[in-house]
């Protein structure tokens, strides 16, 4: 978490402008620009905002009463998270909802029911560079060390 926030302090203004750049542009293909191995945040920040506006236009136009609650629930608590962790990049991209699309939804939901974000199952979960460089280095010792013993049991 420190990390996210880190980031969103120092690259806000960076992020918000490419998310303004790609508004109009094709959704796959900003995910495949901005992996989430190479823009974590920026790729997962723009996927809570696709999930959100999918989920709300879903429930837009459901004429089921229960669906639209459970579709509309799905949007808000994504654009918590949005508001949550990505809170500087969001404020100054033009995604952020309006006050009145936010009580909109708050007003046919039950705010209180818990939710986890299919999107945010791996939040930021990815290895820092030291536990790579840990990680790569205990491999390449295993291999050696197992080169090492194959070795003998073939020589004797």
């Amino acid at each position: 978490m420190d990390e996210l926030e880190k980031t969103d302090r120092k690259r806000s203004s960076e992020y918000a402008q490419i998310l303004k750049e790609w508004m109009e542009k094709d959704y796959d293909k900003f995910l495949r620009d901005f992996s989430s191995s190479t823009h974590p945040f920026l790729h997962e920040l723009r996927v809570h905002v696709f999930r959100r506006d999918k989920k709300y236009e879903e429930g837009c136009v459901t004429k089921d009463e229960k669906k639209q609650r459970e579709l509309f629930f799905i949007a808000y608590k994504e654009n918590l998270i949005l508001e949550k962790y990505f809170t500087r990049t969001f404020q100054k991209s033009e995604y952020e909802w309006s006050k009145e699309r936010i009580k909109e939804t708050e007003d046919s939901i039950n705010k209180s029911w818990p939710y986890v974000s299919p999107v945010s199952h791996g939040l930021f979960a990815s290895f820092g560079e030291k536990t790579m460089w840990l990680s790569i280095f205990a491999f390449l010792t295993l291999l050696v060390l197992l080169n090492i013993w194959i070795t003998r049991k073939l020589c004797h």
